[in-house]
């Protein structure tokens, strides 16, 4: 077996290891000090950063889930006036109306003012977007919520297509892809709208994320952005699908950063 001694030098200043092994050849080690001390000191500054590191990791993950969590909340509040904001402006229209009816009869014919229908006033599902009352309107298909945006330029500004819709219950998810082939990247977001059917031929649109398809001035910045060269999947979840029904339709609007639509299309799901 190897036998180790350590011995050192006055002369040199060095820390000499001799290694003798058990066929009796030595081997001697040597070792400057200052070398031992840049070697601590290194190992010391090595762990304070490490622990520094650390230490600010842990900071700022938890802080990111605070901010998340105070985001949600606030989306929350904003989606609750503005489902405030859209049904007080439908009562204030639907007011107008009658006044204007009234207005336009004769009081001295005789005959019965009638009064315009006003339909069932209920708080509008909606984000965080303020509809001006004048903007209400009667959105019952795909394409009466796509005919509320422009159509895209053309040529349009970035070329994107749908590919692969797949819906599975309430999930769906489809690949968004950049056919321009020019090497630059589209940037922007989209907004959904999913039509769903029951066996009665009953149907619904719904919206994803939930804004208020009655507005042509619908919030983009809530829907999944995008930042792509080539695709990207987009995938989620489709809220308040009724009992019975399924997803047969859907409707895609996309904006570039710059405000434009890019994108109106109607897809079916594959398979």
């Amino acid at each position: 077996m190897a036998d180790k001694s350590k011995s050192f030098s006055p002369q040199t200043g060095r820390l000499n290891l001799l290694i003798m092994k058990s066929k009796g050849e030595v081997t001697t080690l040597s070792v400057s000090p200052v070398m031992l001390v840049v070697a601590l000191l290194f190992t010391i500054i090595f762990i304070a950063v490490s622990v520094v590191v650390i230490n600010k990791y842990f900071v700022l993950y938890f802080d990111h889930e605070e901010l998340v969590a105070t985001h949600h909340v606030t989306a929350q509040e904003l989606h609750r006036l503005q489902s405030e904001f859209s049904y007080q402006s439908r009562i204030v229209l639907d007011y107008n109306k009658i006044v204007n009816a009234m207005n336009r009869a004769d009081p001295q014919s005789g005959e019965d003012v009638t009064i315009p229908d006003s339909g069932e006033l209920a708080p509008a599902e909606g984000p965080p977007t303020l509809t001006a009352p004048e903007a209400a309107a009667s959105v019952s298909t795909l394409d009466d919520w796509a005919a509320l945006f422009p159509n895209p330029s053309t040529p349009p500004e970035q070329r994107l297509n749908i590919e692969e819709l797949r819906i599975s219950g309430r999930n769906f998810s489809f690949q968004l892809v950049n056919e321009s082939n020019d090497g630059k990247v589209d940037q922007g977001r989209l907004l959904m709208v999913f039509l769903a059917q029951d066996e009665r031929g009953s149907s619904v649109l719904l919206p994803d994320p939930q804004f208020d398809i009655n507005s042509p001035e619908a919030n983009f910045n809530n829907g999944p952005g995008y930042n792509i060269r080539n695709s990207k999947q987009i995938a989620g979840q489709v809220d308040n699908v009724p009992p019975g029904s399924r997803i047969v339709e859907m409707m895609v609007v996309a904006k570039s950063n710059s405000g434009r639509v890019v994108l109106k299309k109607k897809v079916k799901p594959v398979g």
